[in-house]
């Protein structure tokens, strides 16, 4: 999974994930995959809901997804170890936006390249039918054979011998 997939899946910008997996510790820094973007969005939750750090985020993000598992679909996590100051958290909300965001990456999500967009060369025939050009007798000519068109160019050119503008004549007196 990419940066952008992961970032995509956690609701957040690719900034915020790096910024924030560089806040972890060393040992909490894993690899982009479904379970840790579960932790991180509700570590995005706790954040933006309460403003505390990171680091400390990330450890009651696992105690959130530790009470999911027991199935409780609301976690109450102690702020202090006095447990004066609790957090209630819907896991199972955020659990299932990200379960919403992964639908949409399987199904949807069309990832960007880098560096410019690839120019796609259409074929000349393709290209002016497309510019509205109407190629009927293009391709009637192209369907005779040599000889049979130098045969309509000669009645061609006689017939245009034999035309003459009005302004060419002569006046009648």
């Amino acid at each position: 999974m990419t940066l952008q997939e992961f970032a995509l899946l956690v609701g957040v910008e690719p900034k915020w994930v790096l910024n924030a997996m560089a806040a972890l510790p060393a040992t909490a820094r894993h690899r982009y995959t479904v379970p840790m973007a579960n932790r991180m969005g509700i570590v995005r939750a706790i954040t933006d809901g309460t403003g505390i750090s990171i680091a400390l985020a990330y450890r009651l993000a696992g105690a959130a997804l530790r009470a999911l598992e027991r199935g409780d679909e609301c976690a109450r996590l102690p702020l202090a170890p006095d447990r004066l100051a609790t957090l209630d958290v819907d896991v199972y909300r955020i659990v299932a936006a990200v379960n919403t965001r992964r639908s949409f990456l399987a199904t949807s999500y069309q990832p960007t390249h880098r560096g410019r967009p690839r120019t796609t060369r259409l074929d000349p025939i393709d290209a002016a039918v497309a510019h509205g050009i109407d190629l009927t007798l293009l391709d009637d000519a192209l369907r005779r054979t040599p000889a049979s068109r130098l045969r309509a160019l000669d009645r061609m050119g006689a017939f245009r011998a034999r035309v003459r503008r009005v302004a060419d004549q002569p006046a009648a007196g």
